[in-house]
């Protein structure tokens, strides 16, 4: 949530330069296109948030893997609550 949102940025105010990347996924309910634009409408709402708590744009850059990566796969409701998320990485 906003909380997790504001620690990060947080955590990016310490480490200077660092850049991240935004992954945005999605649950298996709904197309493969649907749910690429859904991963990635997740991730630029994040990016939008850290932007407004004073991370530089030019820190962010976001992607979508849609329902690729499911770090669960079983077809349970609780699943797919654990499957729709935004991981943060270091780029590069």
């Amino acid at each position: 949530g906003r909380a997790r949102v504001k620690e990060i940025a947080g955590t990016l105010a310490d480490k200077g330069s660092v850049r991240v990347i935004l992954e945005g996924h999605t649950d298996d309910v709904g197309s493969e296109a649907f749910n690429q634009k859904l991963g990635l409408d997740r991730a630029l709402a994040v990016q939008a948030e850290l932007v407004a708590l004073g991370v530089s744009s030019e820190r962010l850059s976001s992607v979508s893997f849609g329902e690729t990566k499911p770090v669960d796969p079983a077809k349970t409701k609780e699943a797919r609550i654990r499957n729709r998320r935004v991981e943060v990485g270091v780029a590069p």
